[in-house]
């Protein structure tokens, strides 16, 4: 049986999602450090009057995020990263930094666009299995 093939849509979903993975720690730390600031319990829009409840929901949501992307690098590293040093997270959003670490040093040519395009949506599917978007 052959694997669903990721629509461009989702492509897209998970790409500004792994690309914003070092915003979404930070805003990890800022939900940390300032859960004490906000203690006053009145409800506003749609949270609740619990403030604690909607700061650890927002966190859980957060922290699943991070740990896909994280779970993605560790899976791209140990398989890419063999011979050489391989930020995979650097190479999923710079072509440069991927065509340097596959390309052969004896010889002036890169990998083809494909094997990149075959690498960013490999990366992006382990993401999306993690979340249960695929």
């Amino acid at each position: 049986m052959k694997k669903r093939e990721m629509s461009h849509d989702e492509f897209m979903m998970l790409y500004y999602l792994i690309r914003g993975h070092e915003d979404t720690k930070q805003q990890m730390k800022d939900e940390i450090m300032l859960k004490s600031s906000r203690i006053d319990g009145l409800p506003r829009r749609s949270n609740t009057a619990n403030p604690t409840l909607d700061g650890a929901i927002r966190l859980a949501a957060l922290s699943e995020r991070v740990d896909a992307v994280e779970l993605a690098i560790k899976k791209m590293n140990a398989k890419y990263g063999k011979h050489s040093a391989f930020d995979a997270y650097a190479a999923f959003l710079n072509k440069a930094v991927f065509c340097g670490y596959r390309s052969d040093p004896k010889k002036e040519i890169a990998p083809c666009d494909k094997t990149y395009t075959r690498y960013r949506r490999e990366f992006a599917a382990i993401v999306g299995r993690c979340l249960n978007y695929l």
